[in-house]
């Protein structure tokens, strides 16, 4: 089954940008970590709020952890067999996981606000 998300920028030939597959799941799951709860009115729960909730705070990993899976469970029930893991390092929060055939990890510098993104099937590795 090929899943696709589309973004608010342009490919190469000027068109609609389509994600596709492990890139698509990537961005869906970045979106829900970086959308801040309050945002989408008919769903005000919905998001972690990644930068204003973790940011500056001392919450553990674990809280994390567990906050970002009952979103994917509550938002994205198509996902919720994800597994996902926390943990950080010289102030980067490295929040990566595994779902079917997709690993995909999302890096948050504490200090510099900064956020990249991986993602790879497992078959390609």
């Amino acid at each position: 089954m090929a899943i696709t998300e589309a973004t608010l920028s342009k490919d190469e030939f000027n068109q609609p940008k389509v994600l596709k597959n492990a890139e698509a799941i990537a961005c869906l799951l970045t979106r829900l970590l970086l959308l801040e709860p309050g945002t989408i009115q008919s769903h005000p729960n919905m998001g972690v709020g990644l930068v204003s909730n973790y940011r500056y705070s001392t919450n553990s990993e674990a809280d994390l952890q567990q906050r970002f899976t009952k979103q994917i469970e509550t938002y994205l029930p198509q996902y919720q067999g994800a597994e996902i893991r926390v943990q950080e390092k010289d102030r980067v929060l490295v929040i990566g996981g595994r779902l079917d055939d997709n690993i995909f990890a999302i890096f948050y510098d504490r200090e510099k606000g900064g956020i990249t993104t991986t993602y790879k099937r497992l078959s390609d590795l």
